[in-house]
């Protein structure tokens, strides 16, 4: 296939439309809601901006939250809606009623953007505890490659997991564990070796 022909398949595919249905994932599901509510909201903003619209919109996020935004604000527009009552503000009124639309706006953008980032926040900490349970007592990459800090925690790591074997030995000499329990026997001395980098074994 020729490249011409390759970066035509790649664009037509980056045409395809996403499938209007409802996201399965709870994370996708409520960082979709933050960036769609907000886009609709700035939307609604600028039509009531360019054409002076009146509009009333009331929803809920899928937790329950509600959230509300109207122009001149969501009461005088339901009013209007279910009792035709179409009375004019005057000046002063659509003066307070603007600046009322647009703090309402500037708040839920503002908590649109708090929640992005916690999000983000929640989810780069639960990546970071993935990776130190799979990295614990197991090299990530060469140790030459490690940084200072890295080794650091790995010489914590492998000091904890010493500690924990010290306990659970003694635990098994004592006779407070029975051995069947594990599904393994007591070792004579010559079953498997838990020997450690040479840094790790000989610091006590």
């Amino acid at each position: 296939m020729s490249s011409s022909s390759q970066a035509s398949s790649r664009k037509g595919k980056g045409r395809q439309k996403v499938a209007m249905e409802k996201i399965g994932n709870e994370k996708n599901l409520q960082v979709t809601f933050s960036k769609r509510h907000s886009g609709l909201l700035k939307k609604a903003s600028e039509l009531c901006t360019l054409t002076g619209a009146e509009v009333g919109m009331i929803f809920f996020s899928p937790s329950g939250k509600p959230f509300a935004f109207g122009h001149p604000d969501v009461n005088t527009v339901a009013d209007r809606f279910l009792t035709g009552n179409t009375r004019v503000l005057n000046h002063s009124e659509k003066v307070v009623q603007v600046y009322r639309s647009e703090k309402i706006i500037q708040q839920n953008l503002e908590l649109t953007i708090n929640e992005d980032v916690i999000e983000a926040e929640k989810r780069r900490q639960e990546e970071l505890e993935e990776k130190k349970k799979g990295s614990q007592y197991s090299f990530p990459r060469p140790i030459e490659e490690l940084s200072y800090e890295e080794l650091v925690q790995l010489r914590e790591s492998y000091a904890k997991f010493i500690q924990d074997v010290a306990v659970e030995t003694e635990k098994h000499k004592s006779g407070l564990v029975s051995p069947h329990l594990h599904g393994t026997k007591p070792d004579s001395g010559g079953g498997k070796d838990f020997s450690f980098a040479a840094g790790a074994s000989s610091s006590k």
